[in-house]
């Protein structure tokens, strides 16, 4: 039996490390998972073109969905993703919910959305990928949509379908940054500002709680924040890091997204132009 699912990646709106409240919003960057189920022997992951990437957030989400049918078996993992790996985009999320999601199929179940999100932030709490789970992040992964938090409750806030005309230039730095690296000192006592930005994205201030996020976590880890600025000078509605980097975000109508690419050329030539992203994961025929 064969499962076939997929997830896609998000940027940040607020980054939840802070305080545990966050929000991410889907774009169409795209992670697919084929599980083929084992007759015997080992589990095997295999993420084609990054053979090198550790795969302990797969085999922690592949043990999570056999603890929970209470069954012991192996499969074929094969995972193909668009999304950039370590690079702030949502590419555990995405990774995670696909395998969680493939896995189940070719066991001839059913998991509900919600399931499929919980199992893949467990593990990414116990592959220690993630700081708070990044519920936000793998709710956008897997529903779609702008999604806000609380993270720790594992709270869905709001859900949002914005203008499907907009665009989502992505910024993408040759560097990667992994969450389990980070130094955790540098954010702790930001929980009270963090909190009244997501405040802001609860009001529908999406794109100013974006840029505010981008101003604090880009002075946090170090990142030019004048990558920001020049986004918002070329009328992007709101720009920000994503996640802990290095890659940047901004969200922009069609007519503004070659002077925002031009505008950031100086910082890397890899610009990533996509389309936001309200389709829900899961099940495909392919």
């Amino acid at each position: 039996m064969i499962g076939k699912a997929e997830a896609f990646g998000a940027i940040s709106i607020v980054n939840g490390m802070a305080s545990g409240k966050g929000s991410s919003l889907g774009v169409k960057l795209r992670t697919v998972c084929h599980a083929e189920l084992k007759e015997h022997g080992k589990t095997n992951i295999e993420i084609i073109g990054s053979p090198d990437e550790d795969l302990k957030l797969g085999m922690e989400a592949i043990k999570n969905v056999l603890k929970h049918y209470e069954i012991n078996k192996s499969f074929n993992i094969k995972i193909w993703s668009q999304i950039p790996i370590g690079k702030g985009l949502k590419s555990s999320s995405a990774a995670a919910n696909a395998i969680v999601s493939a896995t189940s199929i070719a066991l001839n179940k059913k998991l509900s959305d919600m399931k499929v999100i919980d199992l893949g932030v467990d593990a990414a709490l116990s592959s220690n990928v993630s700081i708070t789970g990044a519920y936000d992040d793998a709710a956008a992964s897997y529903l779609g949509g702008l999604i806000i938090t609380d993270n720790y409750k594992r709270k869905i806030i709001k859900r949002d379908i914005l203008d499907p005309n907009l665009k989502a230039v992505i910024l993408v730095p040759d560097t990667k940054l992994y969450t389990k690296n980070l130094d955790k000192t540098r954010f702790q006592k930001l929980n009270h500002v963090v909190d009244q930005i997501h405040n802001l994205a609860i009001n529908g201030k999406y794109w100013e709680a974006m840029s505010l996020n981008g101003f604090v976590y880009s002075s946090v880890f170090g990142f030019d924040s004048n990558i920001i600025l020049d986004a918002l000078k070329n009328d992007a509605l709101g720009a920000s890091l994503s996640g802990s980097g290095p890659s940047f975000a901004a969200i922009c109508h069609n007519q503004n997204v070659k002077k925002i690419c031009k505008s950031w050329k100086t910082y890397s030539e890899n610009i990533i132009v996509t389309d936001l992203n309200s389709h829900r994961g899961g099940h495909i025929n392919e």
